[in-house]
């Protein structure tokens, strides 16, 4: 059986220019697809093709050693759009400083990759520098409890942020394996802390803007 061969970056795992495999296309209606698996997690791709369906089965009967690489079109299969499903695209919530930004992105690429200590680690990190951003003479654990005390974060809130503070400790300082659910209930609050504390105060001002109000002038 002939084998399929694509280097991709993969959208499950977010492994990049992995080594794909598959063996099996699929001729129909709409063409010929090939479904590779990722040799990390073991998920599923798809890539559309131009393959002859007559020269493949030729090819299966004379020479089923023939390896197909997509990549670059060798022995006449050529990809023939996007493979699917897409990569998912990390992002950090709107108006997030750049800095604090990336080490939210890096943490959400670190979940994907199934890093799950270092996404961990990430998320602390972001949610350090931004309460730095409001003021960084104190330990996070007192800045959250100030950003509390001010209005600026709701208790429910500074208690999540409480928490990750621990568990970024413990990854730093313990022998600890967080699971998948743990990491992504944590880059979840990250993302929320961040719209909170960024996000939310600049759709407001955008709003106040457009009705022509000045910052005070719905406090008065």
């Amino acid at each position: 059986m002939p084998t399929f061969i694509l280097r991709h970056d993969c959208p499950h795992c977010g492994t990049t220019n992995v080594g794909m495999v598959g063996c099996y296309p699929m001729f129909g209606s709409r063409g010929c697809h090939v479904p590779l698996s990722c040799p990390y997690c073991e998920e599923i791709v798809v890539v559309p093709v131009f393959l002859d369906y007559d020269a493949y089965n030729h090819v299966c009967a004379v020479a089923p050693q023939t390896t197909y690489n997509i990549s670059n079109g060798s022995a006449g299969c050529v990809i023939a759009g996007q493979p699917y499903p897409a990569k998912t695209t990390t992002k950090a919530p709107d108006h997030v400083p750049e800095k604090i930004a990336r080490a939210f992105i890096e943490a959400q690429e670190n979940l994907n990759k199934g890093n799950l200590e270092t996404c961990v680690l990430l998320c602390g990190k972001a949610m350090d520098l931004s309460t730095k951003s409001f003021d960084s003479t104190w330990k996070l654990e007192r800045r959250l409890k100030k950003l509390a005390t001010e209005g600026m974060l709701t208790r429910d809130m500074a208690d999540w942020a409480e928490e990750i503070r621990l568990d970024r400790n413990t990854a730093i300082h313990e022998d600890h394996d967080f699971t998948p659910d743990q990491a992504k209930a944590i880059v979840s609050f990250t993302e929320a802390f961040l719209t909170y504390i960024y996000t939310l105060p600049a759709m407001v001002e955008a709003h106040r803007a457009s009705k022509g109000e000045h910052p005070t002038d719905a406090d008065e």
